[in-house]
């Protein structure tokens, strides 16, 4: 067991399952002394039936916004955190919020996942920016939903990461709402892009320099003096059925 809590970040659209992928990753590839806490945005509190029957040593809670900050409590009791964003929100805030809120908490970044929609991107060529958002900061990219999706699209959507820009998110296709191997999507290695997560030198004061601000910044973080970002993405939720 890990000396902190080990935390994972879940990102994906509604519908993508990442609910029933993180039961599945719990239950296969956890310690049966573990002690894990799943959280839901607010948003999306609602369960099916199976979900709540998801097992008797997973405990389940929500978390809410607060102005531009994440509102949650994590009990000392727990092990292994798995922090479910909002997937009808702006992945970027969500991101920029829980690095804001966990470089304040005795809690270990275990890894950022991405469950992809694969029937929704394929539906929506304009969604692969949203997803390339999400990747960038990703560890673990896990293909879902997969189903009457032509394998064409799936090897050009992963060559379009892995051979074209050099990922070294590890990338894996869901099976019947399971992953191969549970244990290693989450084992706490970093293998992300982004470097929000990480602490950087600073520099001196008689080094710093007008262009360190822009070439020095995330760029999906970025932003322009009207406060609006640099890199936008698309709206997801504009994409989604209505509930």
């Amino acid at each position: 067991m890990a000396e902190k809590p080990l935390i994972y970040l879940v990102l994906g659209a509604p519908g993508s399952g990442r609910r029933e992928l993180t039961f599945d990753l719990i239950e296969s590839g956890l310690e049966k002394e573990a002690r894990p806490l799943v959280l839901i945005s607010d948003r999306e509190q609602h369960l099916s039936d199976s979900e709540r029957e998801a097992g008797d040593n997973v405990t389940l809670g929500t978390w809410t916004w607060e102005g531009d900050q994440l509102n949650l409590d994590i009990p000392p009791e727990f092990t292994h955190i798995f922090l479910l964003a909002d997937g009808r929100g702006n992945p970027v805030d969500q991101v920029e919020a829980f690095s804001s809120w966990i470089s304040e908490q005795e809690i270990e970044l275990a890894r950022v996942m991405t469950v992809v929609h694969a029937r929704l991107g394929v539906e929506h060529k304009e969604l692969l920016r949203w997803h390339e958002a999400c990747i960038h900061f990703s560890d673990i990219v896990l293909i879902n939903r997969r189903e009457e999706v032509p394998q064409k699209w799936i090897n050009e959507f992963i060559d379009h990461f892995k051979k074209e820009q050099h990922y070294p998110c590890l990338m894996e296709q869901v099976k019947a709402g399971k992953v191969r191997n549970p244990a290693l999507i989450l084992e706490p290695e970093p293998r992300r892009i982004s470097l929000i997560f990480d602490e950087l030198p600073t520099l001196e004061e008689d080094e710093e320099d007008e262009e360190t601000e822009e070439d020095s910044g995330d760029l999906y973080l970025q932003r322009l003096p009207s406060g609006r970002r640099t890199k936008q993405i698309p709206d997801i939720s504009h994409y989604l059925e209505k509930d």
